[in-house]
């Protein structure tokens, strides 16, 4: 879903991956919230990790505030190859995961405490937010295009 999408972003000068469009994230900030999404529903709501956060990962801006307790650094400035570098290993993790996944173990309850969540409910989450900040990031790369920024 993401290779011609991030091959046209490669073409772009440095400084345009980094704009905002109408307040929405840049190019970079959204691939730093797919790396948290992950982070949340692969590594901690599935597999329960302590440290599941890469300091990288960008929350949605209702969680900002607590960024600091999860280890987060919001003005970090990676740039594009060490952002995809990372989501690309993050990626790898997910397909570890789901290869070890069996009927029993997709509906398994995750975090024990509540039972809100199942695996493949998590992992439909991680789909879901992959393909909609993927139209974002396409809907904002045109409108950069076409000379539209809004800061």
């Amino acid at each position: 879903m993401w290779e011609a999408t991030v091959a046209g972003a490669r073409e772009r000068p440095p400084w345009q991956l980094d704009e905002r469009v109408d307040g929405e994230w840049s190019f970079i900030e959204t691939q730093r919230h797919l790396v948290h999404v992950t982070d949340v529903w692969v590594r901690e709501v599935i597999e329960e990790a302590e440290s599941p956060y890469h300091p990288w990962g960008m929350p949605p801006d209702f969680a900002q505030g607590r960024a600091g307790d999860l280890g987060l650094t919001l003005d970090a400035r990676p740039n594009l190859d060490e952002v995809l570098a990372l989501r690309h290993e993050r990626a790898a993790h997910v397909a570890r995961v789901v290869d070890g996944l069996d009927d029993r173990e997709l509906h398994r309850s995750c975090r024990p405490r509540d039972g809100r969540f199942t695996v493949v409910g998590a992992l439909q989450t991680v789909m879901f937010e992959e393909w909609a900040h993927h139209q974002y990031a396409t809907r904002d790369l045109a409108r950069l295009d076409a000379g539209a920024t809004g800061g």
